[in-house]
């Protein structure tokens, strides 16, 4: 199961830069890290302000990600956080 996070720009620049500075988005990583583990961007290295903010996380369950988006929600740093649709073939 994955987790999409929309990130502020702001935010979402530095973390695709490798500097993850501001206190919100400390908290964030933490949080991350705590639940489940790795943040992956979508399109790593873009600083596009279409395409830089979109992150992912592979979480093992349901429970697991209802807990990370109720928490990263709660964040400034966040802007959207959801369970990616799965794709069924028609």
């Amino acid at each position: 199961m994955r987790v999409v996070i929309q990130f502020c720009l702001e935010e979402a620049l530095a973390l695709q830069a490798g500097h993850p500075t501001t206190p919100a988005l400390q908290q964030v990583l933490q949080i991350i890290e705590q639940l489940c583990g790795v943040l992956r961007p979508v399109h790593p290295g873009a600083m596009h302000p279409l395409l830089a903010p979109y992150f992912t996380v592979d979480v093992p369950n349901t429970q697991i990600a209802v807990q990370l988006i109720d928490r990263l929600l709660a964040s400034s740093a966040v802007a959207a956080a959801y369970v990616e649709p799965s794709i069924t073939p028609p």
